[in-house]
């Protein structure tokens, strides 16, 4: 499925992928390599043997969006208007970091999981009232109970695994945070047209960033330690640098 949607993608974007000699390219696979290494690393310790240690591809996609996401087989798409909240190769790290912890934990799959248990129910619904009244009712009440709040656990997890990612890469697991406060104070100016009129947190797949950056706080310490550590022993020559 990840090949399929890999392919797909590079040909709906063909005419607005980044060559990879052009700077955000070259910063973005120097950045998501060490990210990768390190998901290679948490994944043995954690005994993930289905995740891919070998294979990993990088594109980078000109576009106004401010998003990234990793395709099941570690294809990593990073659009580059996330550069307007992700600025040093620190946050970007932190972003990548987040990305590639949701290949870690199968979060797509989970996510596909809890959808077909509700098209189950609803399909339930249907046998027992094929008026289907009772499923007009029944599937928004169905999607908010079950799939948001999973949806959220999911985020919040891949945030504090994303983090801890960036960390043993020797980039600060605190960066994460300054972006999520950068998109929320965005938001809240109606800077940002992709960020205007966000739902209530009850009501998003994503916790609000507030949340989000107070759950962070929480892990920082280990990390912080982490990332010490990692920075007497790993990529000593390579500074972090601003796009």
């Amino acid at each position: 499925m990840g090949k399929e949607a890999y392919l797909q993608l590079l040909i709906e974007h063909k005419n607005n992928i980044l060559p990879r000699n052009h700077p955000i390219s070259i910063t973005i696979e120097r950045v998501g390599k060490r990210i990768f290494h390190a998901a290679g690393k948490f994944a043995k310790e954690n005994n993930l043997d289905y995740f891919d240690t070998n294979n990993v591809t990088f594109t980078v996609v000109d576009s106004d969006q401010a998003n990234a996401f990793v395709l099941p087989g570690n294809h990593v798409f990073f659009l580059t208007g996330m550069c307007r909240y992700a600025r040093t190769e620190d946050e970007i790290g932190g972003i990548l970091g987040h990305e590639m912890a949701h290949n870690l934990a199968r979060h797509l799959g989970e996510k596909m999981s809890s959808s077909a248990v509700v098209s189950i129910l609803a399909a339930l619904s249907l046998f027992v009232d094929p008026s289907g009244s009772f499923f007009i009712i029944f599937m928004p009440a169905a999607t908010i109970l079950s799939s948001l709040p999973h949806s959220r656990e999911l985020e919040l997890e891949a945030d504090g695994i994303g983090m801890r990612l960036a960390a043993e890469a020797c980039y600060d697991p605190e960066a994460l945070s300054h972006v999520f406060q950068r998109m929320d104070d965005a938001s809240k100016e109606g800077s940002d047209n992709n960020l205007t009129n966000k739902p209530p947190e009850f009501l998003s797949t994503h916790p609000s960033d507030e949340s989000r950056i107070k759950d962070m706080q929480k892990w920082l310490p280990e990390d912080k330690r982490i990332f010490n550590i990692a920075k007497k022993s790993k990529y000593p020559s390579i500074p972090s640098s601003s796009l």
